[in-house]
């Protein structure tokens, strides 16, 4: 299951992450473009404008300058960063992750 973080917005309950040992901590400023850099399922860097919550829980799959944000554990992906904004975008790296994501045997 694939859960994509909005990033701090106060209608979204993520409280159930806990059961699974995983936190969402309230979102940090990123200042200019930067980078995060996927190493799991495949080797790859979006580009993040905006804000990105750290994650703390399950194996790191993705950093923003050191800082994780993104993590898989059993059956759950969770991201910190948003990856829709790039899907409506076209990008071509956000739809290489995305597929990777949902079709690589675990």
């Amino acid at each position: 299951m694939l859960v994509e973080s909005s990033v701090g917005f106060a209608a979204e309950n993520l409280a159930w992450l806990r059961h699974w040992g995983i936190s969402i901590h309230d979102p940090i400023a990123v200042h200019g473009p930067a980078w995060v850099r996927f190493k799991w399922p495949i080797s790859v860097m979006i580009r993040d404008f905006g804000r990105a919550s750290p994650i703390t829980g399950g194996s790191v799959i993705a950093r923003l300058n050191g800082v994780p944000v993104a993590v898989r554990k059993g059956p759950l992906v969770v991201l910190g960063s948003p990856l829709g904004p790039h899907l409506y975008a076209d990008d071509r790296d956000a739809r290489a992750l995305l597929y990777a994501l949902t079709f690589k045997p675990r």
